[in-house]
């Protein structure tokens, strides 16, 4: 399928985000016009760093409410649209069934749009290595966009706290299967590691969780996940930088999936040493 054009009009999802603020920052700065859906376009606390950005007074910004749990929810937004950067996501993975809801809600969009050729969907370092097995990380050491957690896994539900990764690749699937039935747009993955960085707002120090963990530090407390597992760091700048490469890029295909990482990966007693 075809990139979106310089200048063209992105959708982007999760706005308000850490990373969804970057990536929303990175294309205007690049001349692009965007729709910035976010929750409540109202409430100035976590909309107001967006309504400060260069683009907004000028028109190549706005803003538009939409929740993930309503059909048709992007319908409006996504029309015109070139591109969608999807980096929203769900405040509880445990539920699957609400999960192929809520990518449906999105899909739909998509295809009802009319004109989208490029998504890019927000999956995670987790869809490739796991989030609570690191025997797996051990026994198979290498990260790779191929590589995915270990299915056969009995552990590997909900219930033992896989719900996020399992979550990731469901979506993953249905986007990359539904690109491939539309035939007009395609679904490119991007799968960050742990996104560290300046904010842009100050009720994203609340988000993360790296940037609660790093506040703890600097108080001399020292958090940690939950488990004992390094952290494989990615600027957050250039995870954003990643997601719009992909809405760009001519050569990637369908379902291909892209690893947004430093290639470090640090100890959390490390980490607060140097802090």
């Amino acid at each position: 399928m075809a990139a979106i054009p310089r200048g063209g009009l992105v959708a982007v999802t999760g706005a308000a985000g850490f990373v969804g603020g970057w990536v929303v920052r990175q294309l205007l700065d690049k001349g692009y016009r965007v729709r910035a859906c976010v929750r409540d376009p109202d409430d100035l606390t976590r909309t107001g760093f967006l309504r400060a950005m260069g683009g907004f007074a000028s028109g190549r910004l706005t803003l538009h409410a939409a929740d993930l749990d309503e059909p048709g929810c992007y319908d409006a937004v996504f029309r015109g649209c070139h591109g969608v950067a999807h980096l929203s996501h769900l405040s509880d993975y445990n539920d699957q069934d609400r999960i192929h809801r809520v990518c449906q809600h999105i899909i739909n969009s998509i295809n009802n749009s009319g004109s989208v050729t490029r998504v890019v969907l927000t999956s995670s370092i987790a869809a490739v290595i796991s989030e609570m097995d690191m025997q797996e990380l051990v026994r198979r050491p290498v990260l790779y966009e191929d590589r995915y957690p270990d299915q056969s896994n009995p552990r590997r539900t909900p219930e033992r706290g896989q719900g996020y990764s399992m979550g990731k690749l469901v979506a993953e699937q249905a986007f990359t299967d539904a690109a491939a039935a539309s035939g007009r747009w395609d679904s490119i993955t991007c799968c960050p590691g742990d996104n560290v960085g300046p904010i842009l707002s100050a009720h994203q120090q609340a988000m993360g969780p790296w940037q609660k963990l790093i506040a703890g530090m600097l108080q001399g407390d020292c958090p940690q996940t939950g488990v004992y597992r390094p952290w494989m760091t990615v600027d957050v700048r250039d995870d954003a930088a990643c997601h719009i490469a992909l809405l760009e890029n001519l050569a990637v295909r369908n379902g291909e999936r892209y690893i947004a990482w430093s290639t470090d990966a640090r100890n959390v007693e490390d980490i607060n040493t140097d802090i």
